[in-house]
């Protein structure tokens, strides 16, 4: 009768193993192993794990030597331990990847201690200057405290921001143990569904503006800042759906009481689409509405409601930025300077960093001419009578 629990174990030599200490900041391990084994293997992530570092191998450098470190190659990764003269010695670092979200720049830093800070980060030489003030996770688009430490964050890529590059949110009608509400800053392309993730908050509708819930994908760049939320009960019976068919694929979503009128519908639109109120009216399918009647007047029975943002003039700018074409309503008194800070605004840039871009128009030969900002679309259209009915620019 066979024996339970049994154990089969090979016995090996001591000249087949190999000592190998490794080091992430302070923290040193020393541990015994087959010298058959190949490096990449014993640098795996149960072997990170170890540092309390829950990251890849991939967003780790190593080094072999001391006090002369060398970076290990690929192809040094792929040898065996035994190929490596004794004593082993591997230092661990950290790369941490960080996007400058101004210019989109990537910045890679390295960082072998296992108590450097956020702000250490912030002050090391790769980052430009004092004018980036903030880090963010890439996940949740979050900006991490000054005296968080990396290793605890288990994540290597983040966002470097500027001070108008973020917004202050906060929430409040939280559960008793927060009674302070929770308040965080966050990049202001981040969503509301990031913000939800962030937080942990248990809700579906967040409350906004007073009188509206806005759908999880709008960006908090649209709201005024400090942002304000309210958790409420998902007792809203209107979904209003607005749409600008002039720019493609640009609609909002939000809930509100069908006690709201046109008119504040119009305002919310305007604001959320980043649309000026004086180049747009809303219109219920084909036909414009009476500002003062509710959405209950409209339509009692639905609690769907769909508009447009139609232009009020029948003129057209084209301003192209990068692979993006945005499409403006004008008129020949329009000031071309507020064209382009409402295309600015779509993009989310701020009115500081406006200075930084040139706008040219393109020309009917397809040569470019720098524009005057200060010039209105009629005198524009007095100055190249090529093409009287738009005018297409890029900045």
């Amino acid at each position: 009768m066979l024996e339970k629990n049994i154990v089969t174990l090979d016995g090996i030599s001591e000249d087949q193993t190999r000592t190998v200490t490794l080091c992430f900041g302070s923290n040193v391990k020393v541990i015994r192993t087959l010298g058959l084994l190949r490096m990449h293997d014993l640098l795996s992530r149960d072997t990170l794990r170890q540092f309390s570092l829950i990251v890849s191998p991939e967003d780790c450098v190593f080094t072999f030597g001391d006090p002369d470190e060398q970076e290990l190659s690929e192809e040094d990764m792929k040898k065996l331990v035994e190929e490596f003269p004794q004593p082993i010695q591997c230092r661990i670092w950290l790369k941490v990847h960080i996007h400058q979200y101004d210019i989109q720049r990537d910045i890679v830093i390295k960082i072998k201690e296992d108590t450097i800070t956020v702000d250490q980060i912030l002050h090391m030489h790769e980052i430009p200057n004092e004018d980036y003030k903030y880090l963010a996770s890439s996940d949740r688009n979050a900006v991490i405290a000054d005296d968080q430490k990396f290793v605890d964050l288990n994540e290597t890529k983040f966002i470097l921001l500027k001070e108008n590059e973020t917004c202050c949110v906060s929430i409040g009608d939280l559960n008793k143990a927060q009674e302070d509400g929770y308040s965080k800053r966050y990049a202001k392309f981040a969503t509301i569904a990031d913000v939800l993730k962030d937080s942990n908050v248990d809700a579906d509708c967040l409350l906004c503006l007073n009188d509206i819930a806005p759908s999880k994908d709008i960006k908090l760049a649209l709201l005024p800042s400090p942002i304000q939320f309210q958790i409420i009960k998902d007792d809203l019976l209107a979904l209003v759906t607005v749409t600008n068919p002039e720019q493609e694929n640009c609609s909002i979503q939000f809930k509100c009481s069908k006690s709201i009128t046109t008119g504040r519908v119009f305002e919310i639109s305007c604001q959320l689409l980043n649309t000026n109120t004086s180049y747009y009216q809303l219109n219920d399918e084909s036909s414009e509405i009476d500002y003062e009647l509710t959405l209950e007047d409209l339509e009692s029975s639905s609690s769907n409601f769909h508009f447009n943002l139609v232009s009020i003039f029948d003129m057209t700018c084209y301003i192209r930025y990068k692979s993006e074409i945005f499409k403006l309503p004008c008129s020949k008194s329009t000031a071309f300077k507020d064209l382009v800070e409402e295309m600015f605004r779509k993009l989310h840039i701020s009115e500081e960093d406006i200075d930084q871009f040139q706008v040219e128009q393109i020309l009917n030969d397809n040569e470019t001419s720098a524009i005057d900002m200060d010039l209105t679309i009629d005198d524009i259209l007095a100055a190249d009578s090529g093409n009287p009915d738009t005018k297409q620019n890029r900045s």
